[in-house]
């Protein structure tokens, strides 16, 4: 919930950001590589989890 929080931080303040600093489309790169990695983490989350429940299932 952080990480989506800090990434809607981060899209509201493009347009604050948009008069100085990086391009709208390097912004929008950078955006885009965020969320792909926060979907990664999420997905590499989620296996740890599973594995982990496999794992105890085993010993018990």
């Amino acid at each position: 919930m952080a990480v989506r929080r800090s990434s809607l931080l981060l899209v509201a303040a493009l347009p604050v950001l948009g008069a100085c600093g990086p391009s709208r489309s390097e912004w929008q790169a950078k955006v885009r590589e965020v969320e792909d990695l926060q979907a990664q983490l999420e997905q590499r989350d989620w296996t740890v989890r599973t594995q982990q429940q496999r794992i105890n299932e085993l010993v018990v």
